[in-house]
């Protein structure tokens, strides 16, 4: 019986403990609840109190002494309500209160929670656990509970423990000094302040199209937002615009204060304040400058070559300047701004710093011992810096010689003794010019000199020189020489290196009236006039002022080089050629040159003669003239031969060509008159042999229809013979001996064709060898 009476109890005790449970944890949660709760409204309002009223020590320590004592009071209340909620009886009268059971519940709980002291009896109280687990049996007992109230309870205290902690995460420096002073009323803390805020990023001064950074650290009562104001000032009349109001949250930071921060895009030039404020609070207002950059404006160089050579100045151009290396260069550098300094990177590294104190230029002086860039760091007087000031490249660099370009004429000019001649010439040079001079040689006369004008550390110039031919006794045939000459600023180690020359070029006398010397009318042939040999001549002619260009261009040399007696060499061979070519063309019956035309060619002929000795003893200054004597007089007979030649149809008129230019490749090995030579005796060769070539088709030709004719015979006799057969012993022989000298001269042929192929083998390399032992 009592095991059974153990049994029922158990099973109603685990039923009661559902509830039990349930009160327990309303009870936890009304106890957490009521704690927040109080103390969050003791704290806030000490706070409030000593932040106002500033609470001396006697106060402070009865708000301790006050929250020490109503904390044990409600400790001690929550702690006994807690231990009746979670007693078994409490558990089963809250039941009893919800769904009666005559008290049964109650005394079975009784029973249970005082069983060892139980003052009634037991056999009773047996009985009442039977009755009450059976009369219970269909109810649940946690039914009775309001689970509601435990889920409110629960949200309540989420909301307020986020909302505490919220706000102790904004304000905790303001939280932590209040509670010092509060739980350590006898320490000497200061209440908080209220809300201050001071501007870190100052006076601004930036380059247009930047982000702009401001900050402002909060001090005192944390604000719960903030603004940053930007207005615009105009310059012109001190006129502010509307303000622009940029929103801000504070930003906490761990170990560090809190601070408003944001940022902005300024992409014009313009002038603006700024200040932080809040509600109760604002910074004073600070300056934003937008403005260009310091950048370089200019830079002069004033260099100092080594070894004591002449001084010039160049204007840099594209930041880079060719210097000599080894020169001494002192920079003049303007800026666009007003500086406070100048920081500069050396071509080796190092970094110099410079003072400036507002001014708007500087200088630096360095040495090009190295190539490299100068690199520049420019701030102005309001600490804004140049962030892409390009550095000066500096580039080492070998002095080359002026360089001439004729503009007008465009070469060798043909003009009449009356005629008006501008010449142009456009002369450069990479580090300066220094002077310039024009030369004119005329027949007869020494060779003029003018000098031209010129700015200094001019780098390139033109000039125009016009000539009055009419002022000059000249002759039709007569040639006008001239050419320009400068020198540099003298930069060059060597001094020959600093004057160069233009190329010489050529002004030919031409009649003003081409006068035509008529054939008589009572002739019915054409008198003999060599005008067919005319072309070939102007060729020689063409040749000769190519050899006076290329032997005046060494002639004008102080000193002659090996490559140079190379050209010399080249162009004497040139001239042995050309004297062969006018001797060939002279004594050329199909010329019809009369006396009188050779004597003028064999005085060519002895220029050339000369000439050629010269050029051997590289004397290219006597050769230079002998070669001229032969140009005049070769010009002159050309121009003779021309008027000889008939006149063209009425209406007509000959067309006078320029002459054109000969070209001659410059080499040491081959000219290029040597390569026509050469060219020529090839043509002559291919010609002959194609020559022998026919001459073997013929023969061969003839050697077939020869062939033909002799089988055609023997057709013929041996008919014969069958037609005559009486006769067959006779026709035998005259057959036989027909045969026989038939073959005799079939053999005579035979060798008369391989004699001849060989002869014509044997002239085809002779002609091989002879041509090529002239190449």
């Amino acid at each position: 019986m009592d095991v059974i009476i153990d049994e029922k109890l158990d099973m109603l005790l685990e039923r009661i403990s559902k509830v039990r449970r349930w009160l327990a944890a309303i009870a936890v949660l009304k106890v957490i609840a009521i704690c927040l709760l109080f103390a969050s409204g003791y704290i806030g309002i000490y706070i409030i109190l000593d932040h106002y009223f500033n609470l001396g020590i006697l106060a402070r320590l009865t708000a301790f002494v006050l929250l020490i004592s109503s904390a044990s009071f409600l400790v001690y209340k929550l702690s006994k309500l807690l231990l009746i909620s979670i007693s078994y009886t409490n558990a089963a009268n809250y039941i009893e209160n919800k769904n009666s059971f005559n008290q049964q519940l109650v005394a079975a709980m009784e029973y249970y929670e005082n069983s060892s002291d139980y003052p009634y009896s037991k056999v009773l109280a047996e009985q009442l656990v039977s009755r009450v687990c059976k009369d219970s049996e269909q109810f649940s007992f946690d039914s009775v509970i309001e689970k509601w109230r435990g889920y409110a309870l629960s949200a309540v205290i989420l909301i307020g423990i986020s909302m505490v902690g919220l706000y102790v995460q904004h304000n905790l420096a303001y939280l932590k000094t209040y509670m010092t002073r509060l739980t350590v009323p006898f320490a000497a803390v200061e209440p908080v302040s209220q809300t201050s805020l001071k501007t870190l990023t100052g006076d601004i001064v930036a380059e247009p199209e930047s982000l702009l950074k401001f900050s402002a650290v909060i001090e005192g009562k944390l604000p719960e937002e903030g603004a940053l104001i930007i207005q615009t000032q105009i310059s012109d009349s001190n006129e502010i615009s509307e303000p622009e109001k940029i929103q801000l949250k504070p930003i906490l930071e761990q170990d560090s204060r809190p601070i408003f921060e944001t940022s902005k895009f300024f992409p014009e030039i313009g002038q603006f304040k700024y200040r932080f404020e809040t509600a109760t609070a604002y910074t004073d207002w600070k300056n934003i400058e937008i403005r260009e950059a310091p950048v370089i404006k200019n830079i002069t160089a004033e260099i100092s070559l080594p070894g004591d050579k002449q001084n010039y100045t160049e204007q840099v151009k594209n930041n880079k300047l060719e210097v000599i290396k080894g020169s001494s260069v002192k920079l003049q550098i303007e800026t666009t701004s007003k500086l406070n300094e100048a920081k500069i990177k050396e071509l080796d590294g190092r970094s110099n710093t410079k003072w400036l104190d507002g001014k708007k230029s500087f200088s630096h002086t360095f040495t090009a011992d190295k190539k490299g860039t100068i690199e520049f760091d420019l701030t102005d007087e309001k600490g804004l810096s140049g962030k892409d000031v390009p550095g000066l490249e500096i580039i080492l660099k070998t002095d080359e010689p002026p360089e001439f370009n004729l503009i007008s004429p465009e070469g060798d000019y043909l003009a009449t003794n009356v005629s008006s001649v501008p010449i142009e010439f456009e002369v450069k040079d990479d580090f300066g010019l220094s002077s310039i001079q024009f030369y004119l040689e005329l027949p007869g006369q020494q060779p003029e000199l003018s000098d031209i004008a010129l700015k200094p550390d001019s780098k390139e110039h033109k000039f125009t020189h016009t000539l009055e031919l009419e002022e000059y006794n000249l002759n039709v045939g007569d040639i006008i020489m001239y050419y320009a000459r400068a020198e540099d600023v003298g930069t060059a180690i060597s001094p020959e290196n600093n004057i160069s020359s233009s190329e010489v070029y050529f002004i030919e006398i031409r009649p003003y009236q081409q006068y035509w010397h008529l054939q008589s009318m009572e002739q019915d042939e054409p008198s003999n006039i060599p005008g067919v040999a005319s072309d070939s001549l102007k060729t020689i002619l063409e040749y000769t002022r190519a050899f006076v260009k290329k032997t005046w261009a060494v002639a004008n040399k102080t000193e002659i080089t090996m490559e140079d007696r190379t050209k010399l060499d080249s162009i004497r061979d040139d001239v042995t050629y050309s004297s062969e070519s006018l001797e060939y063309i002279r004594d050329d019956p199909l010329n019809g040159f009369t006396d009188s035309h050779k004597a003028v060619i064999n005085q060519v002929l002895s220029h050339f003669s000369k000439t050629e000795d010269l050029l051997e003893q590289y004397n290219a200054s006597s050769a230079l003239e002998s070669e001229k004597k032969a140009y005049e007089v070769l010009r002159k007979f050309i121009l003779e031969i021309d008027m000889q030649m008939s006149p063209p149809p009425s209406g007509k008129s000959v067309p006078q060509e320029k002459p054109d230019k000969v070209t001659l490749e410059e080499s040491p090995e081959l000219s290029g008159i040597e390569k026509e030579r050469i060219d020529a005796e090839m043509q002559k060769v291919q010609q002959d042999i194609e020559q022998v070539e026919q001459e073997q088709k013929k023969l061969k030709t003839e050697f077939v229809n020869f062939l033909e004719k002799q089988k055609e015979g023997k057709l013929k006799a041996q008919a014969e013979m069958e037609a005559q057969q009486s006769s067959a012993e006779n026709s035998g022989d005259q057959a036989s001996q027909n045969q026989s000298s038939s073959q005799q001269d079939n053999a005579q042929q035979n060798q008369a064709s391989s004699g001849q192929g060989q002869n014509n083998e044997q002239n085809s390399d002779q002609q091989s060898q002879g041509s090529s032992g002239q190449g």
